[in-house]
């Protein structure tokens, strides 16, 4: 099947009850809520034959149905960013008797993600071995690459990744290398059936350990291919990555196209 012939889908899950920075969804950057962002970015990739918004709460509802946005209603009790939008997926299949060959997850807190960069994840999928592809990007500093809210992760010469660790892997004590390791972002792309695969996995060892979700798909023998951009991605942890965050989109531009 050619990627013109499949189709997929975005769901972008979302809380207001962050531990790191509660209320961020609604977070103003540069004029507008941090969720409507994500959706609006979303919303400008062709490849995608819907964006909806899977969230429990009612603020981040009223926000995205403002812009004319599809919401759709989760649990309060998901801890993981992957089972929210599992529950979002069987709720549309069963709604709307939808059948999708890809579901893009692209985390709410992830205001920098470019439409291009969709386009490139999804055509990963053109690969009929690739069931998880995850968008990845260098890191910027050694800063960067030490603080544990970024995720690391290393892939072995088949492109897929290794192992997702918030410790500083591999070792920096021969000095930083940024192509030694890469950046993960809360951008990945599951091939229809292994995400509802994954969930129904018991939540795994090193999973717990580093609350880093695709570390149950590793420790399962699914494999997660990681898809390189250089474009400049952040997942907005703290008040830091917020001004982080306005000073990159001021860069990028993008907002002039929605």
């Amino acid at each position: 099947m050619t990627i013109e012939e499949s189709s997929s889908i975005a769901i972008i899950p979302a809380r207001m009850d962050s531990t790191r920075l509660p209320g961020k969804p609604l977070m103003q950057i540069n004029g507008l809520p941090m969720i409507q962002h994500c959706y609006l970015r979303a919303k400008l990739c062709s490849e995608l034959k819907n964006v909806y918004v899977a969230t429990c709460d009612e603020e981040i509802k009223a926000s995205i149905e403002s812009i004319g946005g599809e919401v759709i209603l989760t649990s309060h009790k998901h801890e993981r960013a992957t089972t929210r939008t599992s529950e979002a997926y069987s709720i549309l299949k069963d709604k709307q008797k939808i059948n999708i060959d890809n579901i893009i997850m692209i985390q709410g807190d992830e205001p920098l993600i470019l439409p291009e960069d969709i386009s490139h994840l999804i055509s990963s999928f053109k690969d009929n071995s690739v069931l998880i592809a995850n968008l990845v990007t260098e890191f910027g500093s050694k800063e960067d690459f030490e603080d544990i809210n970024n995720i690391k992760v290393v892939m072995n010469k088949s492109k897929n990744a290794m192992y997702f660790s918030r410790a500083a892997i591999p070792s920096s004590w021969k000095g930083f290398r940024k192509s030694s390791s890469f950046m993960q972002s809360g951008i990945i792309g599951f091939k229809r059936g292994i995400l509802e695969k994954i969930i129904d996995l018991e939540t795994s060892q090193l999973e717990e350990i580093e609350s880093i979700d695709m570390n149950r798909a590793l420790e399962n023998n699914i494999d997660v291919k990681l898809i390189f951009t250089s474009s400049k991605l952040l997942g907005v942890d703290t008040q830091k990555d917020l001004l982080k965050a306005e000073k990159i989109m001021l860069e990028q531009q993008m907002p002039k196209y929605y």
